[in-house]
């Protein structure tokens, strides 16, 4: 059996699939929404792990404001759907978590709480626990 291209063993984590953001002109920031434009994803050779090393990378001159683009903005606690089984709710604020996957935005709660009545509700108890409290 061959081995998979590296664009498909990098689709399996969503965390490491950082890439450059060059569908938006005079940008200087990586995303890793899942919505890596086509030419990237056959490729392959585009994705980096981390979000410092996808700035490092493709736009070591302003890596600085890159960083910052890439862990900015938003706010708040998001269903845990897209990194694991757990039934937690995950934090805007946790570097560790990277941004929060665009698909994601519409489900943003201003509180553990509220995230875990909303997506989890069958599971509340174990959700406040598994997200840090409340």
């Amino acid at each position: 059996l061959l081995p998979e291209p590296r664009s498909q063993q990098m689709m399996g984590d969503a965390s490491s699939n950082w890439y450059p953001n060059w569908e938006e002109s005079g940008s200087t920031d990586c995303l890793n929404d899942g919505n890596a434009p086509y030419y990237i994803r056959v490729s392959g050779t585009y994705f980096e792990n981390s979000l410092d090393a996808c700035c490092q990378r493709f736009f070591g001159w302003a890596s600085a404001a890159c960083t910052a683009a890439g862990r900015a903005t938003i706010t708040g606690y998001y269903p845990n759907w897209g990194g694991g089984t757990e039934n937690k709710c995950l934090s805007t604020d946790d570097a560790t978590a990277g941004p929060i996957p665009n698909y994601l935005h519409s489900y943003l709660e201003e509180d553990v709480g509220t995230c875990c009545q909303n997506r989890y509700n069958w599971a509340y108890d174990e959700c406040i626990s598994l997200s840090g409290g409340g």
